[in-house]
């Protein structure tokens, strides 16, 4: 069987998120090695620098990891681990009060939730457990 259209839509915004973020932080890499250029003789200045690049960069990896599993788990077929994923990124989403996040992350759940090809496709056992069972 193959993966439906609307499930395709949801690994593509997944994966668009995950580029997104690796962008951001390729960036929040370069502007810390700038003001670790610029800072290095204030002590007082550069460790709050750091503290609040250390936060971001946080921030960035706890939103990276749930789309990069959900994008995974999508691909494996597991449609529990991949629900409890999405929610997850809808509840970060809904954190971070952006609304176009909301409704895109929202979207998605709904797809995997509501859309009966997609459901079925990801409930599907695969054929090596499907051999496993007989």
């Amino acid at each position: 069987m193959k993966m439906p259209v609307m499930l395709h839509v949801v690994r593509g915004l997944l994966g668009l998120k995950l580029v997104l973020l690796v962008y951001w932080m390729v960036l929040l890499q370069i502007k810390i090695k700038e003001a670790d250029a610029r800072f290095m003789y204030l002590d007082v200045n550069s460790e709050n620098l750091y503290s609040t690049f250390g936060y971001l960069e946080g921030e960035i990896y706890v939103r990276l990891i749930p789309a990069l599993l959900a994008v995974t788990f999508i691909s494996c077929k597991l449609y529990k681990t991949t629900i409890i994923l999405l929610i997850v990124t809808l509840l970060q989403a809904i954190a971070s009060k952006e609304v176009l996040s909301i409704l895109i992350h929202l979207f998605m759940l709904i797809v995997v939730l509501v859309h009966r090809p997609s459901k079925t496709y990801l409930q599907r056992l695969t054929s090596k457990t499907e051999a496993a069972n007989q």
